[in-house]
């Protein structure tokens, strides 16, 4: 990593305390801030066996301790299965007048046809819309989210960083209004591509993922026009919230954010940055 073009920043989060970015630059004229920030929760649920009415018997599974994500569907007769993705992201709040320029989800796939499909697919996201726990979460007791609101491609590639479409106004308005943001859900439901598929993710508590290392946990990707006389020392990240499970409790340090300063994306962060 090139430490001369990426300014990384730890956070330290407080349980009752916000936390302010510590770096003395201030953003020149013309100059985007950019923000990489990983997730603080995630994990998947699975119906093995989902009934004709829709139910699971087999949906209480919870997945919150696993090191990785899945997204999957298949449909053999009257056989349904599927496997979709919860993650959420801590929520900066920025300086009056900030401009959120560009806003992407992405999702690192280190498997390339691994399930014996392509991996030229692509995924939905929706919005959660309730609070959930990655260690009780269940197929059974996921919170209602609608399949026929506002949805967004996320575009697969193998072995890679898998970015969706501009996110940036679903973003303003959650940072406008982060407690009614309850993060994403990552589901497969275009049947018209291929009927079975399962592909996996790397997840925040990853084993290569270290409080130093942000490694390639899920991300939430925020392109900044700082009003003038701003820095990104005006960004404050809230703490840690305590149903995280990132292995570290509030008070504890945890890197979960990237910044840097420039005309374009790092290229050492591999943004994909779809715009089509």
């Amino acid at each position: 990593m090139k430490i001369d073009k990426l300014i990384i920043i730890v956070i330290i989060c407080f349980q009752f305390f916000g936390c302010k970015l510590i770096n003395p630059s201030n953003n020149s004229s013309g100059t985007f801030t950019y923000l990489w920030i990983a997730s603080h929760k995630d994990t998947y649920i699975s119906c093995g066996r989902m009934s004709q009415d829709g139910s699971c018997p087999e949906g209480n599974h919870n997945f919150g301790d696993i090191t990785w994500l899945t997204v999957s569907r298949t449909l053999t007769g009257s056989l349904r299965t599927l496997k979709r993705t919860y993650v959420d992201f801590l929520l900066p709040t920025l300086p009056p007048g900030t401009e959120i320029n560009k806003a992407y989800l992405e999702l690192f796939h280190g498997g390339s046809n691994e399930d014996g499909k392509t991996d030229d697919l692509t995924l939905e996201i929706q919005l959660a819309t309730d609070n959930w726990n990655p260690m009780t979460l269940t197929y059974n007791n996921e919170p209602y989210f609608s399949t026929t609101g506002q949805s967004h491609g996320l575009f697969l590639q193998s072995q890679n960083w898998c970015g969706s479409e501009d996110i940036t106004q679903i973003m303003t308005d959650a940072i406008s209004n982060p407690s009614n943001f309850y993060g994403f859900v990552v589901d497969y439901s275009t049947w018209g591509q291929v009927d079975e598929m399962e592909k996996g993710f790397r997840s925040n508590n990853h084993t290569n993922r270290t409080v130093n290392d942000l490694d390639n946990s899920p991300r939430l990707l925020l392109k900044l026009e700082l009003p003038s006389g701003s820095s990104v020392n005006d960004i404050v990240m809230p703490p840690l919230t305590s149903d995280n499970d990132l292995g570290h409790p509030p008070g504890t340090n945890v890197l979960i954010l990237r910044s840097s300063n420039g005309e374009d994306w790092p290229s050492d962060w591999n943004v994909v940055a779809y715009d089509g």
